[in-house]
């Protein structure tokens, strides 16, 4: 059971990371820019 779907899941969670440091740098960023 520690075979592809672990990494993928290990992979998943490493892209939502990276969508939550986007989202976090979008609000950082003023509505002017962002917009």
């Amino acid at each position: 059971m520690v075979g592809p779907a672990s990494a993928h899941t290990m992979m998943h969670a490493s892209i939502s990371g990276v969508q939550d440091r986007l989202l976090i740098a979008a609000r950082n960023v003023p509505d002017g820019i962002s917009r």
